[in-house]
């Protein structure tokens, strides 16, 4: 796996902003308004989205879109782990929500 230097600032399971090496840049494309309910365990499903990603040598803007989009199945949902969501339910949602293949490399 290659080294990656990015961080991505997220609320209430949409990501804000992504700072990748020495870029800052909102992407209004990921920004996904689920009606929440409860944010417990939004953060950590966000992370966790993200390394999967990441571990699957998805793109960085990819892997960032596959974990909003786990964090945003998050809190619509009550609990913590209740509330995380399958690969099958994250895939189907990333591929409904971006329109492609949530196959994490291109």
């Amino acid at each position: 796996m290659r080294e990656r230097n990015c961080a991505a600032f997220s609320r209430c399971g949409s990501v804000r902003m992504i700072f990748s090496s020495v870029t800052l840049r909102t992407d209004p494309e990921i920004l996904i308004a689920p009606t929440a309910v409860d944010t417990t365990a939004a953060g950590d499903s966000f992370i966790g989205g993200l390394c999967c990603a990441i571990a699957a040598d998805a793109p960085m803007d990819k892997a960032v879109r596959y974990a909003t989009t786990v964090s945003s199945i998050t809190v619509t949902r009550h609990g913590a782990l209740p509330s995380l969501p399958t690969k099958a339910e994250a895939d189907a949602a990333f591929e409904r929500i971006f329109g492609g293949a949530a196959k994490h490399t291109d």
